[in-house]
């Protein structure tokens, strides 16, 4: 898995097996990790996080343009930086949302997302075409915004006509702002597993995802030894993210004060050290999870701690479960104990149980 540069061609294989030497499979290779698929003009990659399994979430979406449709022709006009690419309905005989790949279902749910959802999951799409000797060209990342246009004109539903069969169906054009920037395979692998604020993630789609700020589109090559400027993309870099997370948290914490004022396990008051704690960490839950009260305790800082660091855990029932690398001598020191309890006991037992069987420190392991 190579890094995604804006302009350069990616060969097919040498394999004879079809689908070992499509450009495309071969490019999205992850280790441990399933790929995308080798059909299709959209192609959706789905989450795999390791902990957190039960993500419906695409990690990203690939747009293929193969210049061989019969009713339509995808566009890229690289002076303004925005592609015209259609749906993936082709038949008369099934509606528009009932493609084998969901690409039409994809397209609608981001469109709705980017518009009108600034922090719901958006997806990357990358956008390729396909080249005479089977190669295809990265274009960029392909955002399912145009600024100044509206929702329904940014993704509108068209009748075509289909050639088997003269009837007509129905199907999406979108219209995307694409960002000619280079993708980096840590971030493509981050994605894949979940984390979609990534360190790699570059500057320009931080940008949109924070600000919905498309202004620049084309990444500048950073010439060696310019360190001022590798520095303020740093900077820049962790700002967006930071924002991120603060929104999401902010949003989390406030939820968890609603329904009580104190430690859940000891009952601290003291508002501002109290810590909304992620059950399921944020670093790895999906947008839902992150917002979810069931994946949350209020705790101190100190229990806090202990906790994101898997020194404690807590049965269903709400008892404590205290590492065995914590030296006994130590507890009351960290005021805990084996009597303690929660007093808040979220409803939804699967968040606790995966903290207990992926992040909690057992001796057993």
């Amino acid at each position: 898995m190579a890094d995604l540069v804006p302009g350069t061609n990616y060969l097919k294989g040498s394999d004879s097996n079809h689908t070992r030497r499509e450009p495309i499979h071969n490019i999205f290779k992850f280790p441990g990790l399933r790929g995308v698929g080798n059909m299709g003009g959209i192609r959706r990659a789905m989450q795999q996080n390791p902990i957190n399994r039960s993500s419906q979430e695409e990690a990203f979406v690939v747009l293929l343009d193969t210049g061989k449709h019969e009713n339509w022709q995808n566009v890229y006009d690289p002076m303004s930086g925005i592609l015209t690419y259609y749906g993936d309905n082709e038949s008369s005989s099934q509606h528009y949302l009932s493609t084998n790949n969901a690409g039409n279902k994809a397209l609608q749910r981001f469109f709705q997302r980017a518009y009108n959802e600034p922090e719901a999951h958006l997806a990357p799409f990358f956008y390729f075409e396909k080249q005479v000797d089977d190669s295809v060209k990265y274009v960029g990342i392909a955002i399912p915004y145009v600024p100044g246009t509206s929702e329904v004109d940014a993704l509108s539903l068209e009748e075509f006509t289909d050639p088997r069969t003269g009837l007509p169906f129905e199907n999406f054009v979108g219209h995307f702002t694409v960002l000619e920037v280079t993708a980096k395979r840590e971030w493509l692998y981050d994605l894949k597993r979940g984390i979609t604020v990534s360190e790699h993630a570059p500057n320009e789609w931080l940008r949109f995802l924070v600000d919905r700020d498309l202004s620049s589109r084309v990444e500048r090559p950073l010439v060696p030894g310019e360190r001022s400027r590798r520095r303020e993309r740093l900077l820049e870099s962790i700002g967006y993210r930071m924002t991120i997370f603060r929104r999401t948290q902010g949003r989390f914490r406030r939820a968890l004060l609603e329904s009580r004022r104190c430690c859940d396990l000891c009952g601290m008051a003291v508002e501002p050290l109290l810590v909304a704690s992620h059950i399921l960490p944020w670093s790895v839950a999906d947008e839902h999870q992150r917002q979810d009260p069931d994946n949350g305790l209020l705790l101190c800082v100190t229990h806090d701690a202990l906790f994101d660091k898997g020194f404690i855990t807590f049965e269903d029932d709400g008892r404590i479960l205290i590492s065995e690398m914590i030296p006994r001598q130590e507890l009351q020191r960290l005021s805990i104990d084996e009597t303690m309890h929660l007093s808040h006991i979220p409803r939804n037992k699967a968040y606790m149980r995966l903290h207990r069987a992926n992040i909690f420190k057992d001796s057993s392991r």
